[in-house]
């Protein structure tokens, strides 16, 4: 539970865990992950997703940053993660999302955004995820939900 930085030159490994650290968006070289399909960064102190920081993680498949302190994520966040299937972003301190952050990711089958401070769905956040077929909104501050909103799942 002491791991603060954390460097990969060149991962070899298909599943990284590095759950239940010290490790936030500084000091994780996430655009090293290139060979990684399973990363999990459950329980750590990310505060913010910056566009490209997962550049070179064409590979993913699942992608869990779960019970962090995640605020925001930039509309390019996740551009690069076509492969992306299932997506945990539980647990954090979002209010919103940018409808663009998603629209790359035509191949999400899970979307956990469960216990965070989401007040308002867009109806063009959805629009590219018509693979989903777990949409976990629970437990946010919901107050409105635009009509159409889920007409593409």
């Amino acid at each position: 539970n002491n791991l603060e930085n954390f460097y990969l030159w060149s991962l070899g490994s298909y599943k990284l865990i590095l759950n239940n650290n010290n490790l936030n968006e500084t000091n994780i070289i996430a655009r090293n992950f290139k060979n990684a399909e399973l990363l999990n960064l459950a329980l750590n102190k990310i505060t913010n997703i910056s566009n490209g920081f997962f550049s070179s993680s064409f590979k993913l498949l699942e992608l869990y940053l779960n019970s962090n302190n995640i605020m925001e994520i930039e509309s390019e966040a996740f551009v690069n993660l076509k492969l992306l299937k299932k997506l945990d972003l539980s647990h954090n301190l979002i209010e919103r999302i940018n409808s663009n952050t998603l629209r790359t990711l035509s191949k999400l089958e899970y979307l956990n955004l469960s216990y965070n401070y989401l007040s308002f769905v867009d109806k063009s956040f959805f629009n590219t995820l018509h693979l989903l077929f777990k949409l976990d909104l629970s437990n946010n501050k919901l107050k409105s939900i635009e009509d159409f909103s889920f007409k593409n799942l």
